[in-house]
């Protein structure tokens, strides 16, 4: 499989949000998103397991999925966790979804990502990610 980082080198350098917070404001970053169509938002935060979404990251995920959503477009906000040796990637199709967001609530689960993904293409017929290698 092709290797999708293509300056790895640089992908393990850290951005760090010094100096760009104020209390409880401060930026954040989200680990993936699918934006497909300008129909369908697929968004969300990998963790090691065990360690819980804070406050903010929360926030963030639910407000872009509703927000999203009440333009008249189709949104899911995932939590998903892993195992992975910290010397080894973070393989996110192997990561287990924890719990997803969508129509104002947290739902828990307990599926890989790929195959939650994949269940999620059918459903939502969203060709372009039915066919993902």
């Amino acid at each position: 499989m092709e290797d999708l980082i293509k300056y790895r080198k640089r992908f393990n350098q850290p951005i760090v949000f010094n100096g760009l917070q104020d209390g409880v404001i401060s930026p954040t970053d989200i680990d993936f998103v699918f934006e497909v169509d300008n129909k369908f938002l697929l968004i969300g935060e990998c963790k090691v397991e065990g360690k819980d979404l804070t406050i903010g990251q929360k926030l963030v995920l639910q407000r872009l999925v509703d927000n999203w959503t009440a333009a008249g477009k189709l949104a899911i906000a995932y939590y998903v966790t892993h195992n992975f040796h910290p010397d080894d990637d973070v393989v996110l199709s192997e990561c287990n979804v924890h719990s997803v967001y969508t129509s104002g609530q947290w739902q828990r689960k307990n599926i890989k990502f790929r195959d939650s993904l994949m269940k999620l293409a059918k459903h939502w017929d969203i060709g372009k990610l039915k066919n993902l290698k």
